[in-house]
């Protein structure tokens, strides 16, 4: 960025005593005031005016080393800057400037040629040809362009602010970091412990599945299901009173109206998907009931 930043610098002070100085017109045409004007807004200069003045009044100074001695002071004003400043700091700001001006400066130059595009047919009514003054406007105003970012960069290079941030120490960076790092890792050990005390059974546990937690569709009644070892039992009420338990296995029970009674009134856990207890499906009862069995014939 240093050989662009000098070589903007040079074709901007050039353009400059291009302007208020012109080749080949006399010395005492030259606009001094404007001249002094135009380079006292981009650096402070160091020539001594009045001397200049009457050395170019008395013809002892030529448009070439008046040139010469512009260059040269700003040149060594850019290099206090730089060593205000240091090189690296120098070249960041160098960079960043460029960088936005173009892109600002770019734009700008889209739009008018937009706006160009636009209104380039209405040459043909003063009978020229629309295209090639397209050309040679288009032309004219990329260099007007180019020279409004070379002028514009140059003086943000002498006279953008600068702040230089004072380097962090190493010591406190690196304990720093080092407490971020544990507190990371303790951060990750919480997580891990409180993920491995988490409970995982989905329910309570089933006392015929061998002590693991019922799965959501466990609706044993009685026993759970799948569970050979303790089939359903159905009750049964003969005429006069008899009651006898039978298994749905073909199995067979005691029977007695104590017991009936108790298998009639029992209720068994059902164990559903969220542990409700409900009481066990009435029993069912045979067509022939007791009275009609001791009515006796003919009554």
């Amino acid at each position: 960025m240093a050989e662009y930043a000098e070589d903007f610098i040079d074709e901007t002070f050039r353009a400059i005593v291009d302007t208020y100085a012109p080749e080949g017109v006399f010395p005492e045409e030259w606009d001094l005031d404007e001249l002094w004007v135009a380079l006292e807004q981009i650096h402070p200069v160091g020539l001594d005016r009045d001397a200049l003045r009457k050395a170019i009044a008395d013809d002892a100074v030529t448009r070439e080393q008046l040139l010469e001695q512009v260059l040269d002071d700003a040149l060594s004003a850019y290099e206090r800057r730089e060593a205000e400043l240091a090189s690296e700091v120098l070249r960041q700001v160098e960079r960043r400037v460029i960088l936005s001006v173009v892109d600002r400066v770019w734009r700008e130059h889209l739009y008018e040629m937009d706006h160009l595009r636009e209104g380039i047919g209405l040459r043909a009514v003063g009978q020229r040809d629309p295209l090639v003054e397209y050309q040679r406007e288009a032309y004219e105003a990329f260099g007007e362009m180019m020279a409004h970012i070379k002028a514009e960069s140059t003086g943000y290079f002498f006279n953008l602010p600068v702040h230089i941030e004072p380097e962090p120490d190493e010591a406190a960076a690196a304990a720093e970091e080092a407490a971020e790092v544990e507190a990371e890792a303790e951060r990750e050990r919480r997580a891990r412990a409180s993920r491995q005390e988490r409970p995982r059974s989905r329910g309570p546990p089933c006392a015929t599945s061998r002590g693991r937690p019922c799965r959501p569709s466990c609706l044993h009644l009685g026993g759970h299901r799948g569970d050979r070892r303790q089939p359903r039992r159905r009750l049964d009420l003969h005429p006069g009173g008899a009651a006898t338990a039978t298994g749905s296995a073909g199995g067979s029970a005691p029977s007695g109206n104590g017991a009936a009674a108790r298998s009639a009134q029992q209720t068994v856990r059902n164990t559903d998907k969220v542990g409700a207890t409900t009481p066990a499906p009435a029993a069912r009862v045979r067509s022939t009931s007791a009275a009609t069995a001791h009515e006796p014939p003919g009554g």
